[in-house]
């Protein structure tokens, strides 16, 4: 089965993968960014991020497979903020993976 609603992945946002690495400066460094289509969806709630912390969420964003999207990386919104990633689930099926929640 794959992602029940790829129609519906009519937005776009620029995905940079982190390195690893650090600058001169301290600040992360990213890979070239990459153009995903995905749904977003603004909506306020409450998540546990990944070191267990309570935070507030405003957007969720869906998107197609197993692109690889973590906590660690960096997006950009259509808008062009690049919020925090709060979490960044998988989601599988007996094939594999579906789709990917973001929460930011």
């Amino acid at each position: 089965m794959s992602f029940p609603w790829s129609d519906l992945l009519h937005q776009q946002l620029q995905w940079e993968k982190a390195t690893g690495a650090h600058d001169d400066y301290g600040q992360p460094s990213f890979y070239p960014s990459q153009t995903i289509r995905c749904r977003i969806s603004y909506k306020t709630h409450v998540v546990r991020d990944t070191v267990g912390e309570d935070k507030i969420g405003t957007t969720v964003i869906y998107v197609e497979g197993n692109p690889g999207i973590s906590p660690l990386d960096r997006i950009t919104l259509p808008d062009g903020t690049t919020p925090p990633i709060l979490i960044a689930k998988t989601f599988t099926d007996d094939v594999g993976a579906t789709h990917q929640e973001i929460v930011t």
